[in-house]
């Protein structure tokens, strides 16, 4: 199956609509819908992925029933299940790093045959590369595995119904598997693969036991104090979901395990120093038994369950379809507003990156909103990506400017009109509604009539505010 590249090149765009009664007289209404941008907006299409999305987002509970995780207690007056004798070792060198050795495996018959591989080793190293921008749950991109004398790489992507094959060697007590941080390995292999792991030992529990020796707990930490070499984590961010992979992904993601095993001879040794192999042992065990539970949505709010639905329906991270800055952003309005009629409707985009800001000149296009009634808020995420939210709302159907169009003088008066709103008035006057002043911090229609409120009703036909649709949730 050839599946990757998930992330599409256009940008991608959240439009969400908000409507509350006044005083609460409602319950609040919301829609959400998700887009890309080709000189418009297109509906999103859920790029291939390598299960079926409906069945397995709709693993996702709907009570508090379930926690994300699950691992039993370990005694601290237990002997550890998997014990190791308290005899040093010669740590083993690994060889000299090549990417070009590295096998690379996308097809049954080498998973087959690594499978056999790793059954004959007694030790092996094991790391995770996975994704939770492009995946509702998240998704395992890649699985590294090293043995004392070969580097392995193995596309989950493309062997994603196959790769239960390697419970094998996994639930083989007799092969120490060696990971660093493995908290989170644990539950996405569970989660993906239904694989579990018998007799683990997490170089990071070591880490703990030895607080002292180190400066860190990272595997950056841990390679620098051991072999005496940087390791470069500039990919550590990268989308792994991308095929085929650099040179420079397949070397980052290899040499995470490929000095993993001597880490472990020399962790071994310093834990027999010190007295507490047993207990790196023991807490790698708890890590060990971490099984993945579907996530609960018991708790959101109005606004989480409705981003929920959208993003389980486009298979997207939440944050990644609207991150939460930008449901506080809306959240605040609410607040500052409270009992009063309020309309709202945002869009989210990522990475808007074009000097002109050609999709953000869209969207005041195709609204029919004067620049000055457009707020602003921006995020930007952990692996880089650059999410803008511009936003205009209502509040007892009056539009409501940002505040940097206001002057600070005495007077209140406005700032100089510019084209765009000029052209705003000429339509307002076209339809015979009259100009609207600016009063104490908020934008004021003057007339009190029924007349005029139906000239209100009016005005916003003429500026196209979106109408506001439920969503069951």
């Amino acid at each position: 199956m050839s599946v990757g590249n998930m992330e599409c090149p256009s940008s991608k765009i959240t439009r969400i609509q908000v409507s509350w009664a006044t005083n609460g007289s409602k319950q609040p209404r919301a829609s959400i819908k998700r887009f890309t941008y080709s000189r418009g907006l297109c509906p999103f299409k859920v790029p291939k992925k390598p299960y079926d999305v409906t069945t397995r987002n709709a693993r996702f509970f709907e009570d508090a029933s379930k926690p994300s995780a699950s691992s039993s207690k370990i005694e601290c007056n237990e002997a550890p299940k998997y014990p190791l004798p308290q005899t040093k070792v010669v740590p083993e060198k690994p060889k000299t790093f090549s990417v070009k050795e590295v096998k690379f495996i996308s097809e049954v018959g080498d998973l087959l045959d690594l499978v056999k591989v790793l059954n004959a080793e007694k030790e092996i190293a094991v790391d995770v590369e996975h994704n939770d921008k492009n995946s509702f749950l998240g998704m395992t991109c890649l699985i590294q595995i090293s043995t004392r004398s070969k580097d392995y790489i193995v596309d989950t992507l493309s062997l994603w119904k196959h790769i239960h094959l390697l419970n094998g060697p996994f639930r083989n007590p007799a092969i120490l598997k060696v990971f660093h941080a493995a908290k989170f390995d644990m539950m996405w292999l569970n989660r993906d693969f239904g694989l579990e792991v018998e007799n683990l030992f997490d170089t990071q529990e070591a880490m703990r036991c030895l607080w002292a020796q180190f400066k860190g707990l990272s595997l950056k930490k841990l390679i620098e104090t051991l072999c005496g070499v940087t390791i470069d984590k500039e990919h550590q961010l990268s989308d792994w979901s991308q095929r085929p992979l650099s040179k420079e992904m397949l070397e980052y993601a290899a040499n995470d395990t490929h000095s993993l095993l001597f880490c472990f001879d020399e962790l071994r040794n310093r834990l027999i120093d010190a007295g507490s192999l047993d207990r790196a042992l023991k807490q790698s065990e708890a890590v060990a038994s971490i099984r993945y539970q579907p996530p609960s949505n018991c708790g959101y709010g109005f606004l989480k369950r409705v981003r929920v639905t959208c993003a389980r329906k486009v298979d997207e991270g939440e944050e990644h379809v609207l991150p939460g800055s930008f449901l506080a952003a809306i959240l605040k309005v609410k607040e500052e507003n409270h009992g009063r009629k309020i309309d709202i409707v945002g869009y989210s985009v990522v990475n808007d990156g074009t000097e002109d800001k050609e999709v953000k000149r869209f969207l005041q296009k195709t609204a029919r909103i004067p620049e000055e009634f457009w707020h602003y808020a921006s995020w930007e995420s952990w692996d880089r990506a650059h999410y803008e939210f511009h936003y205009y709302y209502s509040v007892d159907d009056v539009f409501i400017a940002r505040p940097d169009h206001v002057m600070c003088s005495g007077n209140m008066e406005r700032m100089e009109p510019q084209e765009d709103e000029l052209l705003w008035n000429r339509d307002i006057k076209k339809k015979g509604i009259r100009k609207r002043t600016f009063r104490n911090d908020q934008w004021c229609d003057t007339r009190k009539t029924k007349e005029d409120r139906r000239c209100v009703e009016q005005m916003k036909n003429v500026l196209d505010f979106p109408s506001i649709a439920c969503v069951g949730v």
